[in-house]
């Protein structure tokens, strides 16, 4: 949506689009009427496996006995007596602090007096991140004490930033984070253990994107630092070590494809797009969805076309846009919805609550 209304803006913008994951590549090069460059060079060979029962078998073909029988403790203490780091993901935030308060006592051993000195240090910054420090400062300063981490959306701007700087300079050990700290972010570790291939999503837990897990397993391997990478997913027993070898080691990634069709998420595009006067009628509101990446992948423009002018006019039912066809405009609550990125029929039912 974005890229859309950038090309609308400037017509002769010029696009670098950079992605390790996608790999309907040619198709989106073609949309945006670009160039592909298309490299499998990797600096740092990455070695993905599965661990369960004390072992981790990887993809080609060896494997390593863990002394230990838990997983996350057994291959971080590994990590660490090898001088080296690791990432470990977690599905949610609360599992993503659970682990690094889990790993935080068993890492001081492994740290010379200098770098616990340091990380005293590193410590207090966290923790006065803010004017009045919060539980979550006091918890992850203790943490960071000790070389380990956590880190999610919920952090400061100023903490995550110490946390990552002090990842990339070798003084916090381990980061345990959510899935955030998997994309755009330079934070590679030796190891990435990734605790579970599941998430929340619309009333239940689903299974991740082959994609998603190649973004995680991607951080694995330092440049300068590191020989060779490895990416580690946690199972419960065999069977399901052979469905994730299978599925998502060996499997192929799935191509990119636009979600505009899905009404909640057109909706709350078409809010924004009448609130920013983006589009103000009919004509211009089908012009400007007929550049988007789905009208590109699916070409059935009509279908689209006719759950547009459904939604508009439910946008009007619900007080968010004023005006007819040939003209319509976003109220001031509409507008106000569309500011905070909420859902409209979310907004809908808040503003009738509160009546």
């Amino acid at each position: 949506m974005i890229i859309t209304r950038l090309r609308i803006l400037n017509p002769k913008l010029q696009i670098i689009a950079l992605s390790a994951t996608i790999p309907n590549s040619d198709e989106l090069a073609t949309w945006l009427n670009a160039e592909l460059v298309q490299s499998n060079y990797r600096p740092i060979p990455l070695k993905e496996g599965v661990y369960y029962e004390s072992k981790i078998e990887f993809n080609d073909s060896t494997n390593q006995k863990m002394k230990g029988s838990e997983a996350i403790e057994s291959i971080v203490i590994d990590t660490l007596e090898k001088k080296k780091q690791a990432l470990v993901f977690a599905n949610t935030r609360p599992r993503a602090e659970s682990v690094a308060k889990q790993l935080s006592p068993i890492i001081p051993p492994l740290l010379s007096s200098e770098e616990k000195k340091s990380l005293q240090k590193v410590a207090a910054k966290i923790e006065n991140a803010l004017e009045t420090p919060t539980e979550q400062c006091k918890k992850l300063a203790a943490f960071v004490r000790n070389g380990s981490a956590f880190h999610h959306a919920g952090l400061v701007q100023k903490q995550r930033e110490i946390v990552e700087e002090n990842f990339r300079a070798g003084l916090i050990k381990i980061i345990s984070a959510t899935p955030t700290l998997a994309a755009g972010v330079n934070t590679p570790a030796f190891r990435v253990v990734i605790t579970s291939l599941t998430r929340y999503d619309f009333g239940g837990m689903v299974s991740i994107p082959i994609r998603e897990y190649r973004q995680m397993a991607g951080r694995a391997g330092r440049p300068k630092y590191d020989t060779t990478g490895e990416s580690i997913i946690l199972c419960k027993n065999e069977l399901e070590a052979q469905a994730v070898m299978d599925g998502y080691i060996k499997g192929e990634m799935e191509p990119v494809s636009s979600q505009l069709g899905r009404e909640p998420i057109l909706r709350m595009h078409l809010l924004g797009l009448i609130a920013s006067k983006f589009i103000f009628d009919t004509q211009s509101m089908d012009d400007f969805f007929s550049k988007t990446l789905y009208s590109f992948q699916y070409k059935n423009t009509e279908h689209l076309f006719r759950m547009l002018r459904g939604l508009v006019k439910e946008l009007s039912e619900l007080g968010f846009v004023e005006g007819e066809e040939n003209r319509f405009w976003s109220t001031k609550i509409g507008s106000r919805v569309a500011e905070l990125y909420l859902d409209p029929l979310s907004a809908a039912d808040l503003i009738s609550a509160l009546k």
